[in-house]
């Protein structure tokens, strides 16, 4: 069962970015199964619900699908996953550094560092397409540079009291409270004078700040 309101994705085509993030929870109680959501992040850099759904379980068809898009995996599950293989703290810097990086040769630095600890730990990474996990490989498209999947995890948080329920409770459950969200951000945008929304104003504050002690270098 797949449910997408038109207020979200009308919304979600006039004001967030084009980034959608995706992921699942296992329902509890008699009716098993997977919750999908799809959450993007709002003018506000707030969560904005864009749809869900229930299967039966998560189907690799990202390839079909979605073939011509951008697809970056959450880089907490992959190291989640690395660290069972290879424990350490010493490959912990590398490998964040790694996923941060800016340039192919900062995540070059990080990842020989990483073979210098071991070669099948750099194989393993190695194995994974850097556009997937690491910033310098990721479009500009999406005007974003999440590694996490936070938001849709944080999300996946306000639906535990309702993963119990039938499956048309439980997604009666999530429009009702989509709907009393998109309400309430509505009602607290009223009357907010400016084009430029809270959190980006103070983040642009922010950025000045720190412009402030840049300094110039001639290089003849």
């Amino acid at each position: 069962m797949y449910v997408c309101l038109k207020a979200c994705k009308v919304g979600f085509l006039a004001g967030c970015r084009p980034f959608i993030g995706i992921d699942g929870c296992h329902l509890k109680g008699a009716y098993l199964g997977m919750c999908l959501v799809a959450v993007v992040m709002d003018a506000n850099n707030n969560l904005y619900p864009v749809a869900w759904a229930v299967v039966e379980g998560l189907v690799e068809a990202f390839n079909t699908v979605t073939s011509k898009d951008e697809i970056r995996f959450c880089v907490r599950h992959i190291w989640a996953n690395f660290k069972l293989q290879f424990s350490g703290p010493d490959y912990k810097e590398p490998f964040w550094k790694a996923a941060k990086s800016t340039s192919l040769a900062e995540f070059n630095r990080e990842l020989e560092g990483i073979k210098f600890l071991s070669p099948k730990a750099h194989e393993y990474l190695a194995s994974i397409p850097a556009k997937h996990w690491s910033r310098h490989a990721f479009s500009t498209t999406s005007k974003t540079n999440f590694l996490l999947n936070n938001m849709c995890e944080s999300f996946n948080a306000v639906l535990k009291e309702a993963r119990d329920k039938p499956i048309i409770t439980l997604m009666e459950w999530i429009r009702r409270y989509v709907m009393k969200r998109h309400y309430d951000k509505r009602v607290g945008v009223v009357g907010y004078e400016g084009t430029v929304m809270p959190f980006v104003t103070k983040y642009l504050k922010w950025a000045d700040n720190k412009a402030r002690l840049c300094s110039f270098m001639s290089i003849q």
